[in-house]
């Protein structure tokens, strides 16, 4: 392994991921960095890692100890489905098997591939074998309506694309629309294109999974919705393929309170990153000034 890479590796890793990549009787030969983000607030990171007889991983810093070890408990509660698997775990290091393919939101996807992924998001949200230990402290709907508030604040007076009254219209659309309780259960919490590979098979593969969890489905699927554009066509096959699952009639009941909070959200990060997000703020406008927002081709914001 070459110094340099070998200094960035140990600067992020500590000797948590040689320890992990000796019990897989293996050699790191080369290491590709992906992703690395550094703030007062986050630490973390993510490498290609091909070894020295060939195999090829992908290794994950996570920015907590206790965030790794809930994700590695969801996972592995997702045995069967096509998740990249966590293949070896220690401290806040994750070793994940690496899956080939192309990123989905570079990709050509046919209706039938979305259709898969909205099955694939269904069959997540219906895992019912989820430990008890795992449902501690799960977000109620008063937490989200904090996190609503709080984010408008922020958005409010560092966002100067806001137009007069937008915040204060949210904040009352999500008041009227929230729901008196929820169905939690396994979420992926960012379920999208990017986070997706289509391999040589055709078949789709969640690759990133960092933030795997147990809390409420609706928000999951309206985090989804933010985060994957589609077509209406890609959004009817979806939402088809997550029925085979689960119903989405609570989330019809409620879906202004979700989409406002995982819009409020996703705006929120772009801006302590300082990174525009115009598309997110006509959302927001359309969202407040009750134009509506199109979640899914049945499910229409305002309805």
């Amino acid at each position: 392994m070459i110094s340099g890479t070998e200094k960035s590796l140990a600067d992020c890793f500590g000797s948590d991921l040689q320890e992990l990549v000796s019990g897989l009787g293996g050699e790191i030969a080369s290491a590709q960095e992906i992703t690395r983000l550094t703030s007062p607030r986050q630490r973390k990171a993510a490498f290609k890692l091909t070894f020295s007889d060939g195999r090829l991983f992908k290794a994950r810093l996570s920015t907590s100890e206790e965030k790794r070890r809930r994700v590695t408990s969801v996972s592995a509660l997702l045995g069967g489905l096509p998740l990249a698997r966590i293949v070896a775990a220690q401290g806040r290091t994750t070793i994940e098997e690496w899956i080939a393919g192309v990123p989905l939101h570079e990709a050509e996807v046919t209706q039938e591939q979305v259709h898969q992924a909205g099955s694939l998001l269904g069959l997540i949200h219906t895992r019912t074998t989820v430990p008890a230990e795992l449902r501690v402290d799960i977000p109620d709907v008063a937490w989200h309506m904090e996190k609503i508030t709080s984010h408008l604040d922020t958005i409010a007076t560092g966002y100067a694309g806001v137009k007069s009254g937008l915040c204060e219209n949210i904040l009352e659309i999500a008041r009227q629309n929230q729901p008196a309780t929820f169905e939690s259960g396994l979420i992926h919490a960012d379920f999208c294109a990017s986070n997706m590979v289509l391999t040589g098979g055709g078949d789709i593969v969640l690759i990133d999974n960092e933030d795997l969890r147990v809390g409420a489905l609706d928000y999951d699927l309206a985090r989804c919705w933010c985060r994957w554009p589609m077509t209406e066509y890609q959004r009817q096959a979806f939402c088809e393929g997550y029925q085979q699952h689960r119903s989405l009639d609570s989330f019809m009941e409620s879906s202004q309170f979700w989409v406002a909070r995982a819009l409020v959200l996703s705006m929120n990060v772009h801006l302590k990153h300082g990174r525009a997000a115009p598309a997110l703020a006509e959302a927001l406008h359309r969202l407040a000034e009750g134009e509506g927002v199109q979640i899914w081709p049945c499910l229409p914001v305002g309805q």
